[in-house]
């Protein structure tokens, strides 16, 4: 019996993103047999033009962010037993041959202990920041090491340790094992902290050189194998060095959501350490050098008192474990 696969979108307000994200799922070479939406608290038409569409699972919920969408869908699919998760947010759009190409791997498909992953391209270049390395042994900053184009030109099939949500295609053992994605992460690392479970737990992570999946692009009719050489190719011939995205943290005079986000991201990242590293000199030196760079960033800014309760919350959820996504929202709004 072959096993069955779901599709899981998470989406937020991108109602003309998430059709063509649908429209790319289903004309997917290789059957998938269900997808599933999980809406976000969608006000701009979502919940109206889904109820409208036959072959969907939907799902509604407050916004959680990408790590609460992705924690409920996973857990709604795992909960249907099918076989096969493939998670993605409603701005991928994968090729129409993408399944197929992860799963023509017959070496590697004699279980559902494994995950498997697409090469992201965004803006006609491969994103090398969604594919990558992390150890488990040693901390660092940043948390990942991207793979590089030559390794990808090597071999069709690449054992990774670290991937984003985009186009994770996931066993059910392993969801059986690892559990789900940490929900109170709401955005930022929450993916490098499911690898590093995944990892921990001997799990294997591969990445599929042929499987394509687009990210904030349209998707293009293409030839995998000889588009992936193409980029590759091209990316040989520029100059442009590879470089961490990072949070916008220009100076402003009143706090943005930008400056809650980056306090997330700040957060998850001190937790990740402080739970999956063991507290060494280079651990306690990181923790350090972020809070006097915090001090740094808020004595340059005018509403210091609210940036301030806005760090201490955030630190203070890192140290302890106990996350309230809330709680620094409503400092943002406070008046």
């Amino acid at each position: 019996m072959e096993d069955s696969i779901v599709a899981v979108v998470v989406t937020y307000n991108r109602l003309t993103l998430l059709k063509k994200c649908i429209l790319a799922l289903r004309k997917q070479t290789k059957k998938i047999n269900d997808i599933v939406v999980i809406i976000n608290g969608s006000d701009d038409g979502t919940k109206e033009w889904l109820e409208n569409q036959k072959g969907l699972i939907i799902f509604y919920q407050t916004n959680t962010g990408g790590s609460g969408g992705f924690n409920r869908g996973i857990k709604e699919a795992y909960k249907k037993g099918f076989d096969w998760i493939w998670i993605m947010d409603d701005d991928a759009f994968p090729d129409e041959h993408c399944l197929e190409k992860m799963f023509s791997c017959h070496n590697l498909i004699y279980n559902k202990n494994f995950i498997l992953t697409p090469v992201v391209v965004e803006n006609n270049e491969i994103d090398f920041l969604h594919r990558g390395y992390i150890s488990i042994n040693k901390f660092q900053i940043p948390l990942q090491t991207p793979i590089n184009d030559k390794k990808l030109l090597k071999e069709s099939i690449h054992e990774i340790t670290f991937a984003s949500y985009i186009g994770m295609c996931i066993g059910r053992e392993i969801v059986k094992v690892v559990g789900y994605p940490n929900e109170d992460f709401f955005i930022f690392h929450d993916d490098v902290e499911y690898s590093i479970r995944i990892q921990n737990n001997g799990f294997k992570i591969y990445l599929i050189k042929e499987a394509v999946i687009f990210h904030k692009v349209e998707p293009i009719s293409i030839q995998p194998d000889v588009y992936i050489n193409e980029l590759i190719g091209m990316r040989k011939n520029t100059e442009g060095k590879l470089t961490n995205k990072r949070v916008n943290t220009s100076r402003n005079d009143t706090i943005t959501m930008k400056d809650v986000f980056l306090c997330m991201a700040k957060r998850n990242i001190i937790n990740i350490a402080l739970v999956h590293y063991k507290i060494n000199i280079r651990i306690s030196l990181y923790i350090l050098k972020d809070i006097i760079r915090t001090i740094l960033v808020i004595a340059k800014r005018s509403d210091r008192k609210k940036l301030i309760q806005l760090y201490i919350s955030s630190f203070k959820q890192a140290f302890t474990g106990k996350f309230s996504n809330n709680k620094l929202i409503e400092i943002y709004k406070k008046v």
